[in-house]
C-alpha cells in the first residue's frame, strides 16, 4: 500500500476512485485493516494510506478523529466514509 503525504495527496485523490486509509503508527486495528487491503482485496480501485499523526493538516481537513478511518474519494470528493 502506497503512502500519501501533503505533496502527493491532492493529485492522487483527484483520480477517478481511490480509497484512503488514515492510520497511526501505534494503532493495532489499523495494521489489521492494512493487512486486509494488502492481502485480501482484489479491486480496480487503488488503496493508499495516510499517517494521520504526520499529516495532521490532511486529517483535520477531512475531520478524521480516529484511526483507522477509511475514505472513498471519487474525483477529489469524499463519497463514502467508514
Amino acid at each position: 500500500m502506497k503512502s500519501l503525504n501533503r505533496e502527493t495527496f491532492r493529485d492522487t485523490v483527484k483520480k477517478n476512485k481511490v480509497v484512503v486509509l488514515f492510520k497511526t503508527p501505534t494503532c493495532i486495528p489499523c495494521k489489521t485493516v492494512m493487512g486486509f487491503f494488502d492481502n485480501a482485496i482484489t479491486t480496480d480501485i487503488p488503496v493508499y494510506s495516510v499517517d494521520a499523526t504526520e499529516e495532521e493538516v490532511i486529517a483535520a481537513q477531512y475531520d478524521v478523529m480516529k484511526s483507522p478511518t477509511i475514505l472513498l474519494f471519487e474525483q477529489g470528493e469524499v463519497v463514502k466514509t467508514h
